[in-house]
């Protein structure tokens, strides 16, 4: 399962992405896969924040880990809706992990979420924010 990982580059939980990352392996969610080699994460080459430490928890939990990046000189303004557009074209995430509190005023995860909907119908897409509780996960949209 490739999970695509994104959030506020200000944010500074480790434990709350930690604890999110765990529930990839085992039963208690939906979205959770018995083999831990079944799980990819993938994220922003040079992130700050949620990506950064979904990085560092992915080695440490032992995740197979890729990191996507383009080149910001030669695309300037436009250089993060088209690594979100990269990101999800060549990894196809089947879950996305947005860790934001105030998603509908991001530019980056917004625009990566909207993209996605375009892109990968069918993935599951979560924005994760406060202390790790199922009722604060929301789901902005399945298909089946």
């Amino acid at each position: 399962m490739k999970v695509l990982v994104s959030g506020d580059r200000h944010y500074t939980d480790s434990d709350n992405i930690g604890k999110v990352l765990k529930t990839l392996v085992g039963d208690s969610y939906p979205w959770s896969k018995s083999q831990h080699d079944e799980i990819q994460i993938v994220i922003i080459h040079g992130s700050k924040g949620a990506g950064r430490l979904a990085g560092k928890w992915a080695i440490e939990l032992k995740y197979r880990n890729v990191e996507v990046s383009t080149d910001r000189k030669v695309h300037g303004k436009e250089y993060g809706s088209i690594l979100n557009q990269k990101i999800l074209v060549e990894h196809q995430p089947e879950l996305v992990l947005a860790f934001h509190s105030k998603l509908n005023k991001s530019r980056g995860t917004k625009d990566l979420v909207r993209q996605c909907l375009k892109l990968c119908p069918g993935t599951a897409i979560y924005n994760i924010w406060g202390k790790v509780e199922l009722n604060q996960w929301i789901l902005v949209r399945v298909e089946p």
